[in-house]
């Protein structure tokens, strides 16, 4: 991804007298492209932070719920009165929470995803965390710099994380935001390896039983943040559909297991069907190919914007 110029100059026009609302932008997007089209102007800003001594806990998969948490907590602290209480934010722009935690409306069924995703790694003995911005939302990066490093040294409870653990005082040692513009589209591989880094929500179609099924759940996922980029698809989806539908799939390697979800507002613990493991798909066409591409860096999914879903292509 190439650098390029600020988003908040070139693409979300925050600064003119009289600014749209998030959802009505959302709503009626200025472009309409097709997947190849929205790879190359896709941009989106992470904010990433390193913590010495911490990557063993680069694999817990609750840690970026806690961290979604102490994030959303802190956005809450300094939001609108409208905004706390669940309806558009009248400031302007709009404030951290309306952007990042409030539902902006509904497509078919399903809202439109929130404009970012939560992943953790790990570097030698470091942890590094990571929230990737998506489209116009960039525009808040540096609102999510500040809470996201807020909520790493005073939001989690790192030492009740890993009780068994001895850890060190948690410290920031690097904090960095950077931006980009333009996704690396090469041509589709002769067998596609999808390989999941952290578990991918099944509930409904089973994608061992229905491996195409990956497709469905991307593409939803995608057509709803191309919104954040001012852009609708321009893709003929039934089409799409049959191709993916039809293609060779090797679904052996993939594994069901259960994976615990915790409701902060219900305040209960549950369980959801999930697969993890990889899959090959041979003789991509090249849509459904870019479509891997992006869902790379957004996930796939339920539970996207807090880790889950996140796979690598190989």
């Amino acid at each position: 991804m190439a650098a390029h110029r600020s988003p908040k100059t070139a693409r979300s026009g925050w600064s003119e007298p009289e600014m749209q609302s998030p959802a009505r932008r959302l709503a009626a997007p200025a472009r309409r492209l097709n997947l190849q089209e929205l790879a190359a102007g896709w941009y989106q800003s992470v904010v990433s932070a390193r913590i010495p001594g911490y990557g063993v806990l680069a694999h817990d998969l609750d840690l970026l719920r806690r961290l979604r948490g102490a994030i959303g907590d802190l956005l809450l602290a300094g939001a609108s009165p409208e905004a706390i209480a669940g309806h558009p934010c009248s400031w302007q722009p709009p404030c951290g929470l309306d952007i990042l935690f409030r539902e902006q409306g509904r497509r078919g069924g399903h809202g439109i995803p929130k404009p970012y995703v939560l992943k953790a790694d790990r570097s030698g003995a470091d942890l590094v965390l990571s929230m990737t911005l998506f489209g116009f939302a960039s525009d808040w990066a540096g609102v999510a710099q500040h809470v996201f490093a807020t909520a790493v040294q005073h939001g989690i409870d790192w030492r009740g994380q890993r009780s068994e653990l001895f850890l060190p005082a948690a410290q920031l040692a690097e904090l960095t935001v950077t931006s980009g513009e333009g996704l690396a589209v090469p041509r589709p591989p002769t067998v596609a390896l999808i390989e999941f880094l952290t578990p991918m929500n099944a509930e409904g179609d089973d994608p061992i039983d229905r491996p195409a099924t990956v497709f469905a759940r991307l593409a939803r996922r995608i057509e709803g943040l191309a919104a954040w980029q001012d852009a609708a698809l321009d893709e003929d989806w039934q089409a799409l559909s049959r191709v993916s539908q039809s293609l060779s799939y090797d679904a052996t390697m993939l594994r069901r297991r259960s994976r615990d979800r915790h409701s902060g507002r219900a305040r209960r613990h549950f369980t959801v069907d999930a697969i993890d493991g990889s899959l090959q798909i041979a003789d991509l066409p090249p849509p459904l190919w870019v479509l891997l591409l992006i869902g790379s860096i957004t996930h796939v999914g339920k539970g996207a914007t807090e880790g889950f879903g996140r796979f690598q292509l190989g």
